[in-house]
């Protein structure tokens, strides 16, 4: 897919090269259909926001900037908003809800890792994963009973990247080693 090294070659413009790399392999997993949507946290500057917003156009990607939340920290004038991804535009409505149940299947979450978050489950307390790799793609509540069912949702995750892009995955492991 030429949509992928246009992702690896991007510059998205993040501060920091964790969240630079964080974005780009959503991104990529949400163009190859892996996810169904990535939200891109905007802080006064904090990515290149005209840049996204064409990358996402050449890879025919679904997109919504939320309106700013604005506030004043000191001198300083604060902008934050999300910028929400998605490959079917029906996956939009759900992304911007304000029902976690929804914004989870908008995610890919498991059901019962969202009913942990909701409540409805316990939750589990102890850690998931001793992988540092492994434990990136582990960005949701797992439940207390079904934690092991919910973890082959980032193990595919992390098996789709290896086979999309072996480059983002090493630098993945580069940074979390």
């Amino acid at each position: 897919m030429k949509g992928i090294s246009l992702i690896e070659k991007s510059a998205l413009g993040f501060e920091y090269e964790e969240d630079e790399l964080t974005n780009k392999i959503d991104l990529l997993l949400v163009y190859a259909g892996v996810k169904r949507a990535a939200t891109f946290d905007y802080f006064n500057g904090s990515f290149n926001l005209a840049y996204c917003l064409d990358l996402f156009r050449i890879l025919r990607l679904n997109y919504c900037v939320e309106m700013p939340n604005k506030w004043v920290n000191g001198d300083e004038l604060i902008y934050e908003f999300g910028v929400h991804v998605v490959k079917d535009y029906y996956w939009m409505g759900f992304v911007k809800s304000d029902n976690p149940i929804l914004v989870g299947r908008a995610y890919n979450y498991p059901e019962t890792s969202i009913e942990a978050f909701v409540g409805q489950l316990p939750k589990a307390d102890f850690e998931i994963t001793d992988d540092p790799v492994l434990d990136f793609f582990c960005d949701f509540t797992f439940s207390e009973y079904y934690y092991k069912h919910e973890l082959k949702t980032p193990m595919y995750w992390m098996s789709m990247l290896r086979k999309l892009s072996p480059l983002l995955l090493s630098r993945l492991k580069k940074r979390r080693s």
